[in-house]
């Protein structure tokens, strides 16, 4: 797709470009957003472990942050098993680690899936002032970006192959955001850590 196309997904979810990763081959291919839903074929081998498609927000991302977690609707339409993957990123979330969360499954041939992935939110950062006494700050209290999400500003989506054994194939056929996110509250409050 072009810089500046947008398609509809599903219920008004808008893609900025789509980029085949890998041995994939996507379809549609650029310039024919409207061609949906999305079509992906993998094929063993390669120097890239998770071939298959990735999805990119227009502007500044999109905000699922009233969202619990994204659906992403995927056919199996190969004819074996595969090791399905789902990612979303926020900014910086390139390693796939920080800032992005993942989740996988194996998928039947033949198979449709609901493919759910809980918009865990990035921790919350202490102050330094809220630690007195202390020369650093823990682990917990710096702000955790491990498989965890700025559902604000979600920038991409990756739909993959696990290292896959054989030729295989599959059709994206819904996006959304689902669930209404409700805050932790005091989960997250650290307040004054007892001093040892």
């Amino acid at each position: 797709m072009s810089d500046g196309a947008q398609a509809v997904v599903s219920d008004e979810l808008k893609i900025k470009s789509i980029d085949a990763v890998g041995s994939a081959i996507a379809s549609p291919a650029p310039g024919q957003e409207s061609a949906w839903p999305v079509r992906v074929a993998v094929k063993p081998g390669g120097a890239y472990d998770w071939p298959g498609v990735r999805l990119h927000a227009p502007g500044a991302g999109w905000d699922w942050s009233a969202a619990a977690a994204v659906e992403v609707t995927v056919k199996n339409v190969g004819e074996g098993e595969i090791d399905l993957g789902v990612r979303a990123d926020s900014p910086g979330g390139d390693d796939g680690i920080h800032r992005s969360v993942t989740t996988h499954l194996k998928l039947d041939a033949g198979k449709t899936q609901i493919v759910s992935i809980e918009l865990r939110r990035l921790e919350p950062r202490v102050p330094d002032t809220q630690l007195p006494g202390m020369w650093g700050i823990p682990n917990e209290a710096a702000g955790d970006t491990r498989q965890r999400i700025d559902a604000s500003r979600v920038t991409r989506l990756h739909v993959f192959v696990v290292k896959p054994t054989q030729p295989g194939a599959l059709v994206i056929e819904r996006i959304k955001p689902a669930g209404k996110y409700e805050t932790a509250g005091s989960r997250h409050a650290i307040g004054v850590l007892p001093q040892l």
